[in-house]
């Protein structure tokens, strides 16, 4: 939740592709994830838009968790920068790391690039 895998096979577009087509369920869908890593992915999502304030929100809330699975698909398009990758915020933040970040894509492998090296805190 508020995240997603890394890129071990295919390419960020692929992953980008398969997380659009989960993105485009009913906003009532329940996200069930195979780790449980919100607290981290919120908190750099956080740092993706730090004015989205359900974003904070939402971090708020896993935090007071021992369990936040399952989540909420209405949520997570709210939230997961990975399934926002079009937002403007989103896209500046893609586009201060690098000026290649000019397409869906690369946005959301800059995006992807940036969480593989992040350290929440």
């Amino acid at each position: 939740l508020g995240g997603c895998g890394r890129v071990f096979e295919g390419t960020p577009g692929m992953l980008r592709e398969s997380v659009e087509r989960l993105a485009a369920l009913a906003e009532d869908a329940l996200v069930y994830c195979g780790h449980e890593y919100t607290v981290a992915n919120l908190q750099f999502a956080r740092t993706v838009e730090p004015l989205n304030a359900s974003t904070s929100e939402a971090l708020d809330r896993a935090r007071a968790q021992s369990c936040t699975v399952p989540g909420r698909l209405s949520v997570e398009r709210a939230v997961n920068p990975f399934l926002r990758s079009g937002a403007k915020d989103v896209r500046a933040f893609a586009q201060a790391r690098t000026a290649d970040a000019a397409d869906a894509d690369r946005v959301f492998a800059e995006l992807r690039l940036a969480k593989n090296g992040f350290v929440a805190r």
